[in-house]
């Protein structure tokens, strides 16, 4: 799971850049679309890398403590969801 994470977060960096970039034109040349565009990619981008993180705490953090008779770490999945969405 992990494996994946840092190639999304720099996806989401360079998308960053690239939204930067189209910040400092001049306003005659920036267009509301491209600059949605970007806005949306990056977005997707760290949803993409949060859903990779949880992911990969569900298959292993909160089963290992669920195997282990601690099952508080239920109440922090559930928490993590609601603030999630």
């Amino acid at each position: 799971y992990w494996c994946k994470a840092p190639y999304r977060l720099q996806a989401g960096v360079l998308r960053f850049q690239r939204f930067s970039d189209c910040l400092h034109l001049p306003p005659e040349d920036r267009h509301c679309e491209n600059i949605l565009i970007q806005l949306s990619a990056i977005d997707k981008s760290i949803k993409s890398l949060a859903n990779t993180i949880l992911d990969d705490h569900i298959h292993s953090c909160v089963i290992d403590n669920v195997q282990k008779g601690n099952t508080e770490v239920l109440d922090e999945i559930v928490d993590l969801f609601r603030r999630f969405q």
